[in-house]
């Protein structure tokens, strides 16, 4: 089990590093400036190096861009995205609440904030930042129900955070939208397995586990379903979660924690699901 929860981890984790975020982001209200865009096109180019030097100069580029163009929620969060690459944490964030003062309805914009206060909790295991990166993926799911990504997102951390439950239903509705419909299926099994609904987590197991990489097609191969079929048909007694994080209700200026788990359990029951 350990192992199973070791692979789970480390496969969605690697998605914040193998892919970028991305933005729904309305387009500015005037047509940008020459100088801003080709300075974002070198930024872009610089950030590809994965160089430090590189990251260096997408940073001063964009932060001359954001200057010529400081209403255009696209530059701020690539801008935040350079400032996360050279781990400004701090800066990366306040980049991402600005284009949500600029465009505070855009999902993207909630997605990359969710993905910041993510990558400060993993840092600090500080439980606030916690709560601020489920409230930041909570806002980008109730204002896009199809971003697949920010589903699978809020589903590892509602689980991080001691409530098996909402995440199962949080990556009950992750279905296969979004860039990894596969990491989404990986997920359901997993939390299917942990609340003790077995019958599912094989059959879900079934399906994944010819769908993922060799290396991990393997192990869940070799360790699943034996332990999963000695059971299949019925469910049994659930597994201990995690233990729930203690955190404040308030915490920076204004910013209060929504009920997301609530709201996830009443949609789950509104849909007749497991």
């Amino acid at each position: 089990m350990t192992r199973l929860a070791c692979l789970v981890v480390l496969t969605l984790g690697l998605l914040s590093i193998s892919t970028p975020g991305t933005s729904g982001a309305r387009p500015a209200s005037r047509a940008p400036s020459a100088r801003a865009q080709e300075l974002k096109r070198g930024a872009r180019s610089a950030l590809f190096e994965a160089s430090a030097e590189g990251r260096r100069r997408a940073i001063r580029m964009l932060e001359e861009a954001v200057s010529l163009e400081p209403d255009d929620p696209t530059l701020w969060h690539l801008l935040g995205e350079a400032y996360a690459s050279a781990r400004y944490g701090t800066r990366s964030r306040a980049c991402f609440e600005h284009a949500l003062s600029i465009e505070p309805r855009d999902a993207g914009s909630w997605f990359l904030s969710g993905m910041a206060w993510r990558r400060e909790w993993l840092l600090r295991l500080d439980p606030s930042a916690l709560d601020r990166a489920i409230a930041a993926f909570d806002s980008c799911t109730r204002l896009d129900p199809d971003h697949g990504e920010g589903w699978l997102r809020l589903s590892a951390l509602l689980y991080e955070r001691g409530d098996p439950d909402a995440a199962f239903a949080a990556a009950e509705r992750s279905k296969d939208l979004g860039a990894f419909p596969d990491q989404n299926l990986l997920a359901r099994a997993y939390l299917a397995f942990r609340t003790g609904d077995l019958a599912r987590a094989d059959a879900l197991f079934a399906r994944v586990i010819p769908r993922l990489e060799s290396f991990a097609r393997r192990l869940l191969a070799r360790r699943l379903p034996s332990a999963i079929r000695l059971h299949s048909g019925r469910r049994v007694t659930r597994i201990p979660p995690r233990p729930r994080t203690s955190s404040a209700s308030n915490t920076g200026r204004g910013w209060r924690m929504p009920c997301c788990s609530s709201r996830i359990r009443s949609s789950r029951a509104s849909t007749g699901g497991p």
